[in-house]
């Protein structure tokens, strides 16, 4: 089903750089990407395809990036907006959603939380069903997410992890080869519960590291001030 997901991208330069971060995202998950910066290109493309969700940047130099929502509103009441934009003053936030926009996201966010963001957008909307990952292959190991359990398949050792262990690991796992930042994953996923802190993650990281030990091809490594990074060799 993912291959038949379209999604229509209208930028323009202040938001390039991001829009083709998103682009390569949607476009590994085997999503059908159109990328444009010129808002006619993108209009006369959504009149002749059907587009599952549509992502704009609004520009005040460029009132025709502005215009452009509104007519694929016009075109098709039901579309799917989401504007992502460094420019989001509250009116612009108030006419967008007033007009139809199904979301205003602001462009300074984590590229990988606008991701998740808009992942969660298209599920609200039904434009992917609900299916969550269940299992998920790490090396030699194998976590298990509604049980939250690591096993290693050459022991048949089976872990009970902590549900902040789990997620922290899924993260880790799903961002593999990237830096994943300590305040990210504090605010993005622990809601900056002041029950957890950096300290508190080097604690989960360390033993994730043990219980991972097994593998000689698996890494996590510290970077500091930043984060942490799983490798896979």
């Amino acid at each position: 089903m993912n291959k038949k997901i379209k999604i229509l991208l209208l930028h323009n330069a202040e938001t390039m750089a991001l829009f083709s971060t998103l682009e390569r995202e949607f476009t590994s998950m085997g999503y059908d990407v159109f990328s444009t910066p010129d808002a006619t290109t993108a209009l006369s493309r959504y009149k002749r395809v059907k587009h599952h969700l549509v992502i704009t940047d609004i520009n005040s130099n460029a009132t025709n990036t502005k215009e452009f929502y509104q007519n694929v509103l016009d075109t098709n009441h039901n579309a799917n907006i989401v504007v992502i934009s460094y420019q989001h003053s509250k009116e612009d936030i108030t006419e967008a959603l007033a007009a139809g926009v199904i979301d205003f996201i602001k462009a300074e966010l984590d590229p990988r939380e606008i991701v998740l963001r808009l992942g969660k957008l298209m599920l609200y909307c039904g434009i992917i069903p609900y299916a969550p990952e269940t299992h998920i292959n790490i090396g030699r190991y194998v976590l298990e997410i509604n049980k939250q359990t690591l096993t290693d398949t050459e022991t048949g050792t089976e872990t009970i992890l902590t549900g902040r262990e789990c997620q922290l690991l899924k993260i880790l796992r799903t961002y593999s080869g990237q830096i994943v930042e300590r305040e990210w994953v504090l605010r993005t996923f622990w809601n900056n519960d002041a029950n957890y802190n950096a300290r508190s993650m080097d604690v989960y990281v360390s033993r994730l590291r043990k219980l991972l030990s097994g593998d000689s091809t698996i890494k996590i490594t510290s970077k500091r001030g930043k984060g942490y990074m799983l490798t896979i060799a």
